[in-house]
């Protein structure tokens, strides 16, 4: 497992894909242990197209893997799902990993759990 437990704030904010979106200290670590920066953009994506951005101003983002494939959930906080993809092949290392979302008015902000 990747630890991220450690990770309780952030010093900086990180640009990582096409979108103006950001990631925290905690979820830049994630994505470079696992070689997985294709997995915040697919969190980007999702939330970018399927959020409705003032009403959803928080979300869960989860990686769930099993054979090498895996399924990205998005939801509210609350287990009501929004989005939905299916990842026809990864070696992501670890059978799930969970990412918190938040909208700060003009970018997401993608982190672990203990940074929230």
């Amino acid at each position: 497992m990747i630890d991220t437990s450690h990770f309780t704030g952030t010093d900086a904010y990180h640009r990582f894909g096409l979108f103006p979106d950001v990631a925290t200290d905690g979820a830049i670590h994630v994505a470079k242990k696992a070689g997985a920066f294709w997995l915040l953009d697919a969190i980007a994506a999702q939330l970018r197209h399927k959020s409705r951005h003032k009403e959803d101003y928080f979300a869960v983002a989860k990686l769930t893997v099993n054979d090498s494939k895996g399924v990205l959930t998005l939801d509210d906080g609350n287990g009501n799902v929004f989005a939905t993809e299916k990842v026809q092949y990864t070696d992501y290392p670890d059978p799930e990993v969970t990412f918190f979302a938040r909208w700060d008015g003009n970018r997401w902000v993608l982190m672990v759990p203990s940074e929230y």
